[in-house]
């Protein structure tokens, strides 16, 4: 029984491995006019490396997906965000798209793309684009300094 158990832990163990999957995602940041910057990093390895002359702040996550195919793994990865997000960003672009919950947008500069969001968005924009399509909710602009504003397939309210 024993050896049993020990084969059993050490082929489950192996089909695990064998069903990993790893994606690298990366994303690039103006670096000006940002004075700080807050990482909040789950489980695994973070490496920051500090260069006054770089141009922009680069990032890149390895997502790792144990236990299912390769199919399932990306199947996995593509799949958006369920429950609410909250992005406060000084610059830079931002893309959010099929979240399930609220949305809130705390931005400085730059364009705002948000596409199919299950509830709400409140948004606060310095200066940038705003591109927003299909909301189940209320669309909610507390503060839009400059830039163009495309609202569309709103089901709430779009209050201003």
């Amino acid at each position: 029984m024993k050896v049993r158990a020990i084969f059993l832990a050490v082929l489950l163990l192996g089909a695990s491995f064998v069903l990993s999957f790893e994606k690298v995602k990366s994303l690039s940041l103006a670096a000006e006019g940002i004075s700080k910057v807050e990482i909040d990093c789950g489980a695994g390895f973070l490496k920051v490396t500090g260069d006054e002359t770089l141009k922009s702040i680069e990032v890149r996550a390895g997502i790792i997906v144990s236990g299912k195919s390769e199919d399932k793994a990306q199947e996995y990865i593509d799949k958006n965000i369920e429950g609410d997000v909250a992005v406060d960003d000084g610059s830079g672009e931002i893309d959010a798209l099929d979240i399930t919950g609220n949305v809130d947008v705390d931005d400085g500069s730059g364009s705002i793309h948000l596409v199919n969001i299950g509830q709400n968005v409140v948004l606060s924009d310095g200066s940038g684009s705003i591109d927003i399509d299909g909301v189940e909710g209320d669309v909610i602009i507390k503060d839009d300094g400059s830039g163009g504003v495309s609202i569309n397939n709103v089901k709430g309210k779009i209050i201003k």
